[in-house]
């Protein structure tokens, strides 16, 4: 037996003819799904912070959210903070986009949201949600009614973070609990 490439074929010599075949073993380079070190593994961990503001009286809609978290990332990539050789948060981001690509959303509300407004990053606002109609406003004093209505998504995205040295107005804050419903489907993309 000899090898034709070392990384991802055998090959079977039988005269003057050679036979190749992919390795199949669960070592195979070939897999999509091999997990081999690279360099991305090797290089300094880095992650992008993202807040979503959930309040409990009006929490947004999950698709709304989603949406919003998405356009935030698009915002920061693209603003010159991020893009200008010399922006201040060039380095971080191309930090970031040459290991792993990690993004982490944690949840603020109140006095949570204000202290990481007060962080450098960017607040993207998503949909205002569609009022109610009138009839339905008319029947409650107040505005209070019995289930929490939807506010518009907001979403603050910082310049990335090594994944060990979040600030500790971000560090804090809960994972847990940025699960949302959609109180009607989504439109249509």
């Amino acid at each position: 037996m000899t090898s034709i490439d070392g990384d991802t074929e055998t090959g079977t010599q039988t005269g003057a003819q050679t036979t190749a075949h992919q390795g199949t073993g669960s070592g195979a380079r070939s897999s999509p799904f091999r997990h081999a070190e690279t360099d991305r593994d090797a290089a300094p961990q880095f992650v992008l912070p993202l807040v979503v503001r959930i309040e409990k009286a009006a929490p947004p809609a999950r698709t709304d959210a989603l949406e919003t978290a998405a356009r935030a990332v698009l915002v920061l990539l693209s603003d010159e903070r991020a893009t200008a050789a010399d922006g201040e948060w060039a380095q971080a981001v191309r930090d970031w986009q040459d290991a792993r690509i990690r993004k982490v959303v944690r949840r603020a509300r109140g006095a949570e949201w204000r202290r990481a407004a007060g962080l450098p990053g960017i607040t993207v606002t998503g949909r205002t949600p569609a009022a109610p109609p009138a009839e339905e406003v008319s029947g409650h004093e107040g505005g209070d009614g019995d289930g929490a209505s939807s506010a518009a998504a907001e979403v603050r995205v910082f310049p990335p973070v090594p994944l060990d040295g979040w600030p500790k107005e971000l560090a804090k804050l809960q994972v847990s609990g940025t699960d949302l419903d959609d109180p009607e489907p989504p439109p249509a993309p």
